[in-house]
């Protein structure tokens, strides 16, 4: 059920019309690399790593290396067009929290969240030298912590 939930909202999200600067029906705004049909193969493409994603439960390690296989497979089906690279993460994230905490009792999904990227700041960020992702050049330029702060506070914009 969450994964056809997922592929519904992923779908739901690039059809969402008009989008002034993102692809939608209409057109793919500022991008020149995709559009709608590529969001479709890399929703497909996606679809299958939320079960496994479910199965990890509050394992971070476990969830970042199915998020590196998802990714893998979005790059393959979207001929190497990042479209839901930052969505994965995100993914990989609740719906290892959902398999933790189960479907019936939601209210502890940010807690849940909460003590699964507990430690993501200081692994990912505290010690980069060289920056090789557009987050990890934001923190070093800013300090903020980006995602990975959003995902450590348990997502507030969220909830």
């Amino acid at each position: 059920m969450i994964t056809k939930l997922v592929y519904e909202a992923l779908i739901c999200e690039v059809e969402l019309t008009p989008k002034p600067g993102l692809v939608d029906k209409i057109n793919s705004g500022s991008h020149k690399d995709m559009d709608i049909h590529t969001f479709y193969k890399s929703a497909y493409a996606i679809s299958p790593f939320i079960e496994k994603f479910l199965t990890c439960k509050s394992d971070f390690e476990q969830l970042r290396k199915v998020g590196f296989e998802c990714e893998k497979a979005m790059f393959i089906a979207t001929d190497g067009v990042n479209t839901h690279k930052g969505m994965i993460f995100s993914l990989a994230v609740f719906c290892g929290a959902i398999g933790s905490v189960g479907y019936r009792d939601f209210s502890l999904l940010q807690e849940e969240i909460r003590y699964i990227c507990k430690d993501l700041i200081k692994k990912d960020l505290a010690d980069i030298k060289e920056p090789k992702t557009h987050g990890e050049r934001f923190y070093v330029q800013t300090k903020l912590g980006g995602i990975r702060a959003e995902a450590v506070a348990g997502y507030p914009s969220v909830f």
